[in-house]
């Protein structure tokens, strides 16, 4: 760890307003749980002291959650930009958010018309891989190794961050979309007022993220297993979707809960009995007596050595939501 990160980790004062929207009215903090160790290794490529964990704030006026301290927008990119091009999997029939915002782009194709998308955060341009041929296809990508094989697959790379200066593009693209990369960004509000000014008048802008306010974050809290990856920073829910909407005066068209993958029914039944069980765990004697019942279920003995929550990619805590702008 870099003297740095470590410097920076050591400033545990509480934040005096928020920094994505500026307000001073921020709840308490609540004390996060550790990394997971994989999470460290693979995206982190660093073991980060356990102030690093910071707390969960929670802003009153954007609805906006953040962790502080955390790791900032250089140490951030210098992280992604030397990310491998198979550092992050992503299957295509499995990917909900991908699924969901096909079928928003599937509603707006007229018959004869071509889009131009632009993906920030393409990696190495699976999603617009997937999409008709005829369309253009543009994206912004941190990760050196990943931008090569996206331009491999026709993707025309136009930045490697939205930090960029992109004056080049504005009220280019008729839809743009951004993938799991929300709660990557020390300050999300100003790359999305960034990335709706790249859109066309009457075009959208197509988000998928964690929903803060949906059951499940709400249930497990800090223990949640998006907050188990340092990198995961800022964490947005309907809440904060309504506020930004109302405040850009932006239309919202859509927004629905999707799970972060696609999975059968049985898999949507054992990962919500292991977050379930996690969260009696943690609760007064009562709530624990249920777990010597499903302790002794084989598929979930598993549980009893588990310290942090499992990561259960088939429950609906996520959003995908597609803002328009206005004409």
């Amino acid at each position: 760890m870099n003297e740095g990160l470590e410097s920076q980790m050591d400033n545990t004062e509480p934040p005096e307003k928020c920094r994505i929207c500026g307000g001073s009215e921020i709840g308490a903090g609540v004390e996060m749980g550790p990394f997971n160790d994989y999470a460290l290794r693979s995206y982190a490529n660093q073991t980060a002291p356990e102030n690093a964990r910071g707390k969960l704030y929670r802003c009153e006026t954007c609805s906006i959650a953040f962790r502080h301290p955390c790791l900032n927008g250089d140490q951030l990119a210098e992280i992604y930009a030397e990310a491998d091009d198979d550092q992050y999997h992503y299957d295509d029939e499995q990917n909900a958010a991908w699924n969901r915002a096909r079928k928003i782009l599937a509603s707006k194709v007229q018959r004869g018309k071509d889009l131009k998308i632009l993906d920030v955060g393409c990696f190495h341009g699976g999603f617009l891989e997937s999409l008709p041929d005829e369309w253009q296809k543009f994206g912004i990508e941190p990760s050196r190794a990943a931008r090569g094989t996206a331009e491999k697959k026709g993707v025309t790379i136009i930045g490697n961050s939205i930090d960029e200066p992109l004056d080049d593009w504005q009220s280019q693209f008729d839809v743009a979309c951004l993938f799991d990369v929300f709660e990557h960004l020390e300050n999300p509000v100003e790359a999305l007022d960034k990335i709706v000014g790249l859109v066309k008048p009457g075009g959208s802008l197509i988000v998928s993220t964690l929903d803060f306010d949906s059951w499940l974050p709400q249930l497990m809290g800090v223990d949640h297993w998006y907050h188990q990856l340092p990198q995961h920073i800022t964490f947005g829910g309907r809440r904060f979707v309504n506020w930004y909407c109302r405040t850009r005066n932006l239309m919202l068209n859509s927004l629905r809960n999707i799970a972060h993958r696609d999975e059968n029914a049985g898999t949507v039944m054992q990962e919500t009995i292991s977050a379930v069980s996690f969260r009696m765990r943690r609760g007064n004697r009562l709530m624990r007596l249920p777990l010597q019942v499903i302790y002794r279920l084989p598929a979930y003995r598993h549980l009893i050595h588990s310290d942090l929550m499992l990561s259960t990619f088939s429950l609906r805590d996520h959003m995908v939501f597609e803002l328009t702008r206005s004409s």
